[in-house]
């Protein structure tokens, strides 16, 4: 009778080929995770994924293998829901990112999902601060005319009290500016010139003497000399070629009194002519005419600096 063969006993652990295939298996996972970090993940699919990744793997032999955020996969224990939950979470943060300047939710480091919108302006703030910026340039604007008005009206009265003083109401007119940028002397012609002539006549001296004792209390001022004819052509004089060039020669020799004879700062005047281009009175009548031949000295407010 033949004896039976012994049933041979299986070895003692888990068959050799496991472990190949567990590492692999590893393997595979990682090169999975790899190409996800790398992609735009549509949170639908993956999620489908990663459920039947989950059902179809759930024991890896220990290794001592780990995950970042602290998802540790080892000693045999199933951890692929915490896995699906970290890259379920990864994929919120990757496609807020992608977003960037649409908003949306991003996940912080204790791993809560985070509205991104809270470091993004407001921009009810940024509306309530360009109307306090406007608010603030109003009042600059308004202090500043007020500013410049107030001082206009000041220079002014100083130069009408110089007027009174030096006994000149009948030969100069004092003005202020419309938008009180200057004031202004307006001295007849008659007092100062001849027809058709440049060159101071005999007592324009003392004219421009009392003048000069009115600018002398604006020494900081800039000041302006322009010349002023009527429309008559420059006929009987061959020096001026047109009243442009008259008026420009008087205001010249205006200023050249006043700095070379009164030493007034020539860095503080300058001259022009206007010839007949800004009357004041209409050139039809004789009348209106001399009051057109004038020269008119500007005294300039600082706060318009």
């Amino acid at each position: 009778m033949a004896r039976k063969k012994k049933t041979e006993e299986a070895p003692a652990g888990a068959p050799a080929w496991m472990a190949t295939f567990s590492d692999l298996m590893n393997l595979l996972l990682c090169f999975f995770v790899l190409l996800f970090s790398m992609s735009s993940t549509d949170r639908a699919k993956y999620n489908e994924i990663v459920e039947a990744v989950t059902s179809s793997f759930s024991i890896f032999s220990g290794g001592g293998s780990a995950l970042d955020q602290g998802i540790l996969i080892s000693s045999g224990v199933s951890q692929l829901n915490e896995l699906a939950e970290y890259y379920s979470n990864l994929a919120v943060d990757n496609a807020a990112k992608e977003d960037g300047t649409k908003g949306g939710n991003g996940k912080s480091d204790n791993g809560k999902i985070e509205n991104n919108n809270e470091n993004k302006p407001d921009n009810n703030n940024n509306g309530k601060a360009e109307e306090d910026k406007e608010v603030t340039k109003d009042e600059v604007v308004k202090k500043y005319q007020k500013e410049l008005k107030e001082t206009a009206e000041k220079n002014y009265e100083k130069a009408s009290e110089a007027i009174n003083q030096f006994k000149l109401n009948d030969m100069v007119q004092l003005k202020m500016d419309t938008s009180y940028n200057y004031i202004g002397l307006s001295i007849d012609g008659y007092f100062l010139f001849d027809s058709g002539s440049a060159e101071l006549k005999k007592g324009a001296d003392k004219v421009l003497d009392k003048a000069a004792g009115i600018l002398m209390k604006f020494k900081d001022a800039d000041i302006v000399i322009e010349g002023h004819t009527d429309n008559v052509p420059q006929t009987n004089t061959v020096k001026y070629k047109n009243n442009l060039w008259l008026s420009g020669a008087r205001a010249m020799t205006v200023l050249e009194y006043l700095t070379e004879v009164e030493h007034m700062d020539p860095k503080k005047l300058s001259a022009s002519g206007k010839g007949e281009y800004e009357p004041i009175a209409s050139n039809k009548t004789a009348e209106g005419r001399q009051k057109n031949r004038r020269v008119e000295i500007k005294i300039f407010n600082k706060v318009a600096d």
